[in-house]
C-alpha cells in the first residue's frame, strides 16, 4: 500500500507539473498562485477584486478605428506582449464591466481566429456565445454574437490597472454603444472537457457545485452547506482559528463563519471559468476551496472568512 501511494503522489506532482508548465506558455503568470493549505491565506488575485472600470471620457470607436489601430501609435506596439494576453491555443478569462453590468469572459483563440462566452454575476442570466478575430499588429480584435451584439476593441498589456481589453459594446436591442473594460485574470483548459484537468470531476459537476456553494451561502441554507464540507475545516472566529469538526459544529457556528461580509463576497463571485490548480477549484477571490476528495465527491476543504 505504502508503494501505491508513492506512485501515486509521484504521479500527481508529474501532472501538476505538466500542468503548470502548459499555463505557463498560455500567459498564466497574469495570476499569483494562491495557497490555500491552511485555510486562513487570502490568494493575491488582484484582477478579480479590483475588476476594470470602462471609463466614460473618450469617445467610441469605430469599427474601422479599432480595426485599422488608429487611436495607438503602432509604433509603440509590442506584439510579443500582445499575443501573450490572448495567447494562442489558451482560453485567458477576463473579468470587468460592460457600463455597469460585471461580467466574466473566456476567449479561446487559434490563430487569428477568437471564441469566447460571458457570463454575468446572475447564475439565471444565460452563457452568451461569440465569435470574431484578432489583430496582433493592430492590437485590436472584435467579437460578435448569434444576434448581432458586438465587442469591438484594443488590448493594453502590463498597464497600471492591470493587463486590459477596453473598447466599445453595442447592444442588440437598441444599437446602443457603451464602454467596456475588461482585466486580465487567469487561463483555464482549452475545451469545456478540459476546464479543470487537475481536478477529478468533469466541468459540469464542478460549475454546478459551484453554483449550490453560492445558493446555498446567499440564501441561508445552513444545512445545505454544511453537507458540502470535508471536516474538520479550519475558520476564523473573532480573530481566532477555530477547526470545526463535524457539521453539528459548523450550523452551531454558522452565523460567526458565514458573516454578512463573506456572504457578500459569496453573492459577487461568478461560477464558471474558475481558477483551478493542483490545489483544487478556487471560488471567489479565493473565499472558498474545494475539490474532489476520496469517495466523497465534490467538498469545500477551505473557507478564507
Amino acid at each position: 500500500m505504502k508503494h501505491n501511494s508513492i506512485i501515486k503522489n509521484t504521479l500527481s506532482l508529474l501532472l501538476a507539473f505538466v500542468f503548470l508548465f502548459a499555463l505557463s506558455a498560455c500567459g498564466q503568470n497574469s495570476i499569483s498562485t494562491p495557497a490555500p493549505t491552511d485555510a486562513l491565506s487570502t490568494p493575491n488575485v488582484t484582477v478579480t477584486a479590483n475588476p476594470a472600470q470602462p471609463s466614460d471620457s473618450s469617445s467610441p470607436q469605430s469599427e474601422a478605428d479599432v480595426m485599422s489601430g488608429s487611436e495607438i501609435d503602432k509604433n509603440t506596439i509590442d506584439i510579443e506582449k500582445v499575443e501573450a494576453v490572448i495567447a494562442d491555443d489558451c482560453n485567458s478569462v477576463f473579468e470587468g464591466k460592460i457600463g455597469t453590468q460585471n461580467i466574466c469572459i473566456a476567449i479561446y483563440r487559434d490563430g487569428d481566429l477568437l471564441t469566447a462566452s460571458y457570463i454575468t454575476r446572475n447564475d439565471q442570466d444565460s452563457e452568451i456565445n461569440l465569435q470574431g478575430t484578432i489583430q496582433t499588429n493592430t492590437a485590436s480584435f472584435v467579437l460578435n454574437s448569434k444576434d448581432g451584439a458586438t465587442f469591438m476593441g484594443t488590448i493594453e498589456p502590463e498597464t497600471q490597472e492591470g493587463t486590459l481589453l477596453k473598447g466599445t459594446y453595442t447592444a442588440t436591442t437598441n444599437g446602443e454603444d457603451t464602454k467596456f473594460a475588461l482585466a486580465l485574470s487567469h487561463t483555464i483548459g482549452n475545451t469545456y472537457e478540459s476546464r479543470y484537468p487537475l481536478t477529478s470531476a468533469n466541468t459540469k459537476d464542478i460549475e454546478e457545485f459551484a453554483n449550490k456553494i453560492k445558493l446555498y451561502i446567499t440564501e441561508n441554507n445552513k444545512t445545505g452547506l454544511t453537507n458540502l464540507i470535508a471536516y474538520p475545516i479550519k475558520v476564523v472566529i473573532n480573530g481566532s482559528k477555530v477547526s470545526i469538526n463535524n457539521k453539528k459544529e459548523f450550523e452551531q457556528r454558522y452565523d460567526d463563519i458565514i458573516n454578512d461580509k463573506f456572504k457578500e463576497k459569496i453573492n459577487n463571485c461568478y461560477t464558471k471559468y474558475l481558477f483551478s490548480n493542483y490545489m483544487g477549484v478556487m471560488l471567489g477571490n479565493g473565499e472558498i476551496w474545494f475539490e474532489s476528495l476520496n469517495n466523497n465527491g465534490l467538498r469545500v476543504y477551505a473557507i478564507n472568512n
